[in-house]
């Protein structure tokens, strides 16, 4: 039994991903296919490659999402911190905190 997800022409792999929702893969995985061809990557580690590529991209519309829900009135980033005012915090300390982990 065969499930119609795709048109004549067009791609059956981005069909499908579309229609599970994984907007990012849909429209990025030529791309990550063609450098793990490259790289000699696992099907594994391709996969995860993928996934964690999708996951990722969700984080951060989550994370543009909830600023604007929030209406802050301006977007403050660690780039724009004044380290003149708090001199009993270090800024090495303060940097290395706000290091995603893993990095």
């Amino acid at each position: 039994m065969r499930t119609a997800v795709a048109g004549d022409g067009e791609d059956p792999i981005e069909a499908m991903a579309e229609k599970l929702y994984l907007t990012r893969t849909a429209h990025g995985y030529r791309e990550m296919l063609e450098a793990a061809a490259k790289e000699n990557l696992s099907h594994r580690l391709f996969l995860k490659r993928l996934l964690s590529n999708e996951l990722a991209w969700r984080h951060e519309r989550l994370v543009e999402r909830l600023i604007r829900k929030a209406r802050f009135p301006f977007i403050k980033t660690i780039d724009a911190f004044d380290w003149s005012h708090p001199t009993a915090i270090p800024q090495a300390m303060v940097l290395h905190a706000s290091r995603p982990s893993g990095r």
